[in-house]
C-alpha cells in the first residue's frame, strides 16, 4: 500500500497544486477551505518526499524554489503585518518542500499533467451535469457555446488551469501528432470554460509549439522562442505602464486604474492578499477576484517587497541553459497574466505556473547535462 501511494506521489503533487485554489474559491476562503487545503498539501508533500527517500534520489534544492519559498513566507508575514489571513500561505509550505526535495522524472510530470487535466475536466462535467454548474454566460464572453462551466467558483479559473496544464503537457510530447492531439483536447475545454484569454493563449502558443516540432532550422526556432518570450513579457507589462479607458478589455481598465491607486497607497508592503476581494466586491466591479494582471496582482497584494521576490524567482528560472522552448511555457504565464490573475497563490490556478516550471526546468537542465556527458564519453571512446 505504501509503495503504491509513494509511486503515485507525483499525481498527488499535481492535484495538490491545482485543487487548493479551487477549494478556496468554492468555499469562499472559509476556515474549512484552509484546513482541507493544508491536509491535501501535507499528504501530497509527505508522499513525494517519502518517494524520494525510498528511491534514494532526493533532488538538490533549486535556487528558484528558494525564492518561491521566500515569496510564500512573505505572503504569510504580510498577512500578519496587515492583520489578514496568513494560515493559507503557511499551508503552502509543505508543497514548497515537496518541490524542493521530491524525486520527479519527466514521465512522472507527464502522467501528473495528464491525470490532473482529466480529473479537473471530469469534475467540471460532473458539476455541470448534476449540480447546476452550467451557467449562462454574458453575450460578450461566450465564444461558441451558450453556456459555460462554473467550476470552483470561477469560469476563468477553470480555463486558466486548463491552458497552463495543457501547454505544459504539449511540451512534454515530442512528436507533432501527439502535440496536435493534446491541443485538440484542451482547446474545446478552454472554450467551455468561457475564457477568451485562455483560448487565444492555447492557439497562439500551441502554434509555436507545433512549429517547433516540424522545423529543421533550429536557429530559427530559438529566435521564435525568444520573440515569443520577450513579446509576451512586454504585453503583460502594458497594464502596469499604460492608461486604458475604464471599459477597455471588458471593464478591465477600471480594475487596472483602481489597482494603481492602491499601489500608491501602500507601495512597499502592499495591501494584503485578501484586500482587493473584500474592499472591491461591494463597489460594483464586473470581476472582484483580482486585478486581472500578474504584475498588478503582486503589487496590490504584497507591494514591491513581494514583487522583488517574484522577480527573483523568474530570473533564477530564466538563467538556465535549457531547451529554449521552456521559455515558451514562461511566455504562457505572461500572456495569460496580461488580462487575467494567472498567479495568485491563494486562489484560482494557485501555484501551477511556477511550481510546474521549476520542475520542468530542473529536469530539462539535468537531461541536457546528461546528454552532454554522454556525447563527451562517446568522443573519448
Amino acid at each position: 500500500m505504501v509503495f503504491v501511494l509513494t509511486s503515485t506521489s507525483p499525481l498527488f503533487y499535481f492535484l495538490a497544486v491545482i485543487f487548493p485554489g479551487k477549494l478556496e474559491a468554492s468555499l469562499a476562503g472559509t476556515n474549512l477551505g484552509v484546513v482541507i487545503q493544508a491536509l491535501i498539501l501535507s499528504v501530497a508533500s509527505i508522499l513525494v518526499v517519502i518517494n524520494g527517500l525510498r528511491t534514494e534520489n532526493l533532488q538538490t534544492v533549486e535556487l528558484s524554489i528558494i525564492f518561491l519559498g521566500t515569496y510564500v513566507a512573505w505572503a504569510a508575514i504580510n498577512g500578519v503585518l496587515l492583520n489578514q489571513s496568513w494560515i493559507g500561505a503557511l499551508s503552502l509550505v509543505p508543497l514548497v518542500l515537496a518541490t524542493a526535495f521530491g524525486n520527479f522524472s519527466m514521465h512522472d510530470i507527464e502522467l501528473g499533467l495528464a491525470w490532473s487535466l482529466a480529473i479537473i475536466s471530469s469534475g467540471a462535467l460532473v458539476i455541470a451535469t448534476f449540480f447546476d454548474g452550467l451557467t449562462q454566460c454574458r453575450a460578450d464572453k461566450c465564444l461558441v457555446f451558450e453556456y459555460t462551466f462554473d467550476f470552483g467558483g470561477s469560469q476563468n479559473g477553470f480555463s486558466i488551469s486548463v491552458a497552463l496544464l495543457g501547454i505544459a503537457l504539449v511540451f512534454v510530447q515530442r512528436s507533432f501528432r501527439r502535440r496536435l492531439y493534446v491541443l485538440c483536447l484542451v482547446i474545446p475545454l478552454a472554450i467551455l470554460g468561457g475564457s477568451r484569454t485562455a483560448v487565444y493563449t492555447l492557439v497562439s502558443v500551441g502554434l509555436v509549439q507545433l512549429f517547433s516540432t516540424i522545423s529543421q532550422n533550429y536557429g530559427l526556432i530559438r529566435i521564435l522562442h525568444k520573440i515569443t518570450f520577450i513579446g509576451s513579457l512586454g504585453l503583460s507589462l502594458l497594464p502596469l505602464f499604460m492608461t486604458f479607458s475604464d471599459d477597455a478589455f471588458t471593464s478591465r481598465g477600471v480594475l487596472w486604474r483602481s489597482a494603481k491607486q492602491l499601489i500608491n497607497d501602500s507601495p512597499i508592503i502592499g495591501n494584503g492578499q485578501s484586500y482587493w476581494t473584500h474592499q472591491f466586491s461591494s463597489q460594483g466591479f464586473v470581476a472582484n477576484y483580482g486585478t486581472h494582471n500578474i504584475w498588478l496582482d503582486n503589487l496590490v497584494a504584497f507591494g514591491f517587497v513581494g514583487l522583488s521576490l517574484f522577480m527573483f524567482t523568474l530570473l533564477s528560472i530564466r538563467r538556465r541553459r535549457v531547451n529554449s522552448e521552456l521559455y515558451v511555457l514562461l511566455a504562457t504565464v505572461f500572456i495569460l497574466g496580461t488580462t487575467e490573475s494567472s498567479f495568485q497563490l491563494w486562489k484560482l490556478s494557485g501555484g501551477i505556473p511556477f511550481f510546474l516550471l521549476i520542475l520542468l526546468f530542473s529536469k530539462e537542465e539535468k537531461s541536457l547535462i546528461q546528454a552532454s556527458n554522454k556525447d563527451k564519453s562517446t568522443r573519448r571512446n
